[in-house]
Order: structure tokens, then sequence, then C-alpha cells
């Protein structure tokens, strides 16, 4: 019998409604190369905690020539995201209707999940969160689904994982998890029922 499911945010959950680098780029008149460069020198440390996002951001934004703060570049990048209001309704269904444990799993840092808690009210539909920086890894490393089965203090075989990256569901069943990949809506809310939970 699953007693906890676990939800991943980017690409299910969460959505840019376009993406910032490119968005920001234009905006800005930043050379992409020169954006990318951030993300491929800095961003997975900042995500798996061993440095914070928003002071390795400080002087990129000097040498992109952008007049803006750090806490200001982060606002206008974490207000791109938008949410699949479908599918959080059926997460706090599932929240709501049956007695389990309600995590979200993701490969992002403290302060764009602090952005969005606050936002999108994740605690009308999680317990609690799991964050790549909490880890010191991503997904689909295993330290993170061992740091989940702690967390969760159940069996593998009593969590549900559902993720839209196949590479990470994967790592779940490895693991002991029943995993699945997310397609959409009437996937997951089929794969839910027959797992025995009321949706």
């Amino acid at each position: 019998m699953v007693k906890a499911v676990v939800f991943d945010m980017d690409g299910m959950l969460i959505f840019e409604d376009e993406r910032f680098s490119k968005k920001f780029s234009r905006e800005h008149r930043v050379k992409p190369k020169d954006v990318s460069e951030f993300f491929e020198k800095e961003f997975d440390h900042c995500l798996e905690g061993r440095k914070d996002l928003k002071s390795e951001v400080e002087p990129y934004l000097k040498k992109w020539g952008v007049s803006m703060s750090s806490d200001e570049l982060l606002d206008y990048w974490f207000s791109i995201s938008i949410i699949d209001s479908d599918i959080a309704d059926v997460i706090r269904s599932v929240k709501r209707k049956n007695r389990l444990k309600i995590v979200l799993c993701t490969n992002n840092e403290k302060h764009r999940v602090s952005y969005l808690e606050k936002k999108f009210d994740f605690k009308s539909m999680f317990d609690f969160v799991l964050r790549a920086d909490h880890v010191g890894a991503q997904k689909p490393e295993r330290r993170v689904y061992e740091r989940l089965l702690k967390e969760i203090a159940l069996p593998a075989g009593e969590i549900a994982f559902f993720d839209d990256s196949k590479d990470h569901v994967k790592a779940a069943k490895e693991v002991g998890m029943k995993a699945f990949l997310f397609k959409d809506k009437a996937q997951l809310v089929a794969e839910l029922r027959s797992l025995g939970i009321d949706v």
C-alpha cells in the first residue's frame, strides 16, 4: 500500500512562460552566450548549495551591464514561473482526500523554491519539500533518493514517485519506489487511482 507520494516541480507542476535566459537576453540586450556562461560555470554549484545564487549572480550583472540588484534579478527571473493549476488541483485533492505524506522533490535551490512556495502556496499541497541544496546533489544521483527515504521514513515500496525525467524515474525504481514517468493530467490521475489513491 502506498503511504507517500513524491512529485517533481519543473516540467510537471511549474513552467516558465518563456525560458529565463532567452527572455533576459532579449529584453536586456545581453548576448545569449554571456548569459549561458553563468549557467555553465556557477549554476550547478548554487543548485547543490555549495554557493549562494544571490551572491554568485552579482558579478555577472556588472559584466552584463545591467543596472539591477541581485534581488531584482531573482525577482525578475522567478516571476516568469507559472503553475499548472490542473496539476496543482490534483495534488491538493490527493492531500485532502487521503492520509498520505505528500512531498515535493526538486533539483532547485533555496531562493527560487522559497519564492515559488509563497507565490503558489506550496503548503496547501506538500507536507515538505526536498531541494537539491538540502542534499548537495541533484536527481538522478542516488543520494537524493536515499535522503527521500530517510525524510519520509517509510519503506521504498510504500512510496509513489512522479517525475517528467526518465532518468529520475529509473533512479527511483532502482531504490525500490513505485515510480512513474509523468506525461499529463489524465495519465497522472489514472496512475494515482491504480495505486488505490482517491483523487
